[in-house]
């Protein structure tokens, strides 16, 4: 754990260099998604179609990177600003794949396709008849509402099924989260509970913590009090301290795929959450899961089975200190149980693979994409042609 904390440190100015590129250096982003439209125009083959989709996420890019057959993928989640020449290249899209509060800038009269992973998305979507299908991430998110034309379904993200090396029994366990490691996920609670459980299992097990991210990491949607910020500004200064703790990002991104592959157990703790990706990744990496009993968790997790779900149900408010005390107590008790019997932990973590093979399937993802995209094409010929 200590090679591994001084490589995720020492990576941090290469990791500064990759966010600039990929994030913050917007013209730069501009003329990267002009130059890869206009190539996917030029080399677009009859038959195909081109799909213009608009976030930067796992759940899109990892359908860009190996499409189904027939299928070219393309990001434009910049706002690029039309103009002559973006307005010519504009009309050859054929369809524009769009996370639901991310519009494609360039886009005229092509049908549209919608991704959302909660269910607060504008209603107006499901009588626009440009909009042509809506998917949800989960049940969750889909609004109990009229949809007159049946356009929401329920598709689940699928994260790529690699081959996973194996688990072993070990008194070193080395417990992940990764994604925003901030109060709205819940590291204030991970970290303390984490604390705890070494206290109380220091001999003899090796115990290693990685809270992959942010603390500071807020969101307008979510406002944090100020009790939970100061409480985890806190327990982030504490972490530092410790040799068998890393708490900050980790680049290059491609790197977590390593941690999830020599971790034990996944814990996301989150206050509020939608769909997290990070769940699904670590479910295709073979390991138990914690995570609270909120949103479209319980349909990834099934308590006992494959992880456990910390009990929400009798607090209205999750960034009280009643709460932070006791999803701590249950948190504690999960963690001790999965550390100390490494059968139960074993079995869990190939039950979350399982789950993952069948349930949350890559394959069946592309094809569904597939399926409808192509209909959505034919139909819009027909009408072109009429």
């Amino acid at each position: 754990m200590t090679v591994v904390r001084t490589l995720l440190i020492l990576m941090k100015p290469v990791g500064l260099i990759y966010l600039l590129w990929e994030y913050k250096l917007a013209f730069l982003i501009k003329v990267r998604e002009v130059i890869a439209l206009t190539y996917r125009v030029i080399t677009k083959r009859k038959g195909e179609i081109l799909v213009a989709y608009t976030k930067n996420h796992p759940a899109y890019n990892l359908i860009a990177q190996n499409p189904p057959p027939g299928m070219v993928l393309v990001r434009l989640s910049s706002r690029l600003k039309p103009n002559f020449f973006l307005n010519f290249l504009a009309t050859k899209i054929d369809i524009c794949y769009e996370d639901a509060p991310t519009p494609v800038t360039l886009r005229t009269n092509q049908p549209i396709v919608k991704e959302s992973e909660c269910p607060y998305f504008n209603k107006a979507f499901l009588t626009d008849p440009q909009i042509k299908k809506i998917f949800v991430y989960s049940h969750w998110a889909k609004p109990d509402c009229p949809d007159p034309d049946a356009k929401m379904e329920v598709l689940h993200p699928a994260p790529i099924l690699k081959k996973v090396k194996p688990k072993r029994e070990s008194k070193r366990v080395t417990i992940f989260m990764s994604g925003a490691a901030s109060a709205r996920k819940g590291a204030d609670i991970l970290y303390q509970a984490f604390e705890n459980v070494e206290n109380k299992l220091a001999s003899p097990y090796q115990l290693f913590l990685i809270l992959a991210s942010n603390y500071k990491s807020q969101e307008a949607f979510y406002p944090i009090n100020s009790t939970c910020a100061e409480r985890i500004q806190t327990l982030y200064k504490r972490s530092q301290t410790k040799k068998n703790v890393y708490w900050g990002r980790i680049y290059p991104p491609r790197f977590v795929d390593y941690i999830y592959d020599h971790s034990d157990i996944y814990v996301l703790p989150a206050r509020f959450d939608t769909c997290p990706f990070s769940v699904f990744e670590a479910m295709a990496s073979s390991l138990p899961i914690i995570v609270s009993g909120i949103q479209a968790f319980p349909e990834l997790i099934h308590h006992g089975e494959n992880g456990f779900l910390i009990d929400v149900n009798h607090y209205d408010d999750l960034q009280s200190q009643e709460y932070f005390e006791q999803a701590v107590k249950q948190l504690e008790e999960y963690l001790t149980t999965l550390i100390t019997d490494t059968t139960l932990r074993l079995q869990m973590g190939e039950a979350s693979r399982n789950r993952v093979e069948k349930k949350f399937n890559l394959a069946y993802r592309k094809n569904r994409l597939k399926e409808i995209f192509e209909e959505i094409t034919t139909t819009n010929d027909l009408h072109t042609r009429n």
